[in-house]
């Protein structure tokens, strides 16, 4: 009928625009549900269009089958069970995300982003996020009042703690991820006063000039590592790195020592 076909065209044109969309952007749970949301109304819609032959076999013989039957029919039960289960969890780490990223008070974003990264884990944007907000409340502290008039430095290093663990774990969960070691190396980067003793330099430099391996086209990399040696006092690696950078990118704001 003409509604039959209106419906299928609907469902054909959804079905389609996902298809497309998933072949531009990276699969997320929302878009993973409207896709199985559109698919089963349109295979139903499919099957009442064309004329299907029904075939029926009796398995009341065979003891054997039935016991086979039964078997995948709990564990289809099982999986299904265990996809919602993942699924749910998954969806409320999408959902605490994102009420990360809207929230303004950065108590409430590290709140949101832990329990994102706890419910899942194998999301490098939720741990990057969660590093980032408690770097941002270590830089906030410190710019309030001074780190020299910190009285307790303790609550900051826990948080500093807290960011290098999890910058780590997205390193380690995305190894060829250039948005994950560029993270690592802001991270040791702004905690070079809290550490004190040379150690964060050295592992920022690392992480830059990781993430400049996956990406050796960028001039941004190279200064980062420049700035880091001119912390260090060493101005002609600094020196180095800045030419290597101008090298890549003439007009890219660096200075020469």
């Amino acid at each position: 009928s003409s509604e039959l076909k209106r419906e299928g065209a609907f469902y054909l044109f959804g079905f389609s625009g996902l298809l497309f969309s998933l072949a531009f952007y990276q699969q997320t749970l929302s878009l993973s549900l409207l896709f199985w949301v559109f698919l089963a109304p349109f295979s139903l819609l499919l099957g009442m269009a064309f004329k299907t032959k029904e075939y029926r076999h009796d398995f009341g013989l065979t003891p054997e089958a039935n016991l086979f039957l039964s078997s995948l029919f709990l564990v289809g039960i099982f999986m299904i069970g265990l996809l919602g289960y993942f699924g749910g969890r998954f969806y409320y780490a999408d959902m605490m995300y994102k009420r990360g990223l809207m929230v303004s008070i950065l108590e409430e974003k590290i709140s949101s982003f832990t329990d994102a990264a706890r419910f899942n884990p194998f999301r490098i944007e939720y741990k990057i996020a969660l590093a980032q907000a408690s770097l941002a409340t270590i830089t906030q502290e410190v710019r309030a009042v001074g780190i020299e008039h910190i009285q307790d430095i303790t609550p900051l290093r826990v948080l500093a703690d807290q960011a290098v663990k999890q910058s780590d774990a997205s390193v380690a969960l995305a190894p060829n991820s250039v948005v994950s070691w560029e993270n690592r190396g802001i991270i040791y980067r702004e905690l070079r006063a809290l550490e004190g003793s040379g150690n964060a330099s050295r592992f920022a430099i690392e992480s830059f000039a990781r993430a400049w391996e996956l990406e050796p086209s960028s001039p941004t990399f190279p200064a980062q590592i420049a700035f880091l040696h001119i912390y260090s006092n060493e101005l002609d690696k600094a020196q180095t790195f800045i030419d290597q950078s101008r090298a890549l990118k003439i007009d890219y704001p660096t200075t020469t020592l």
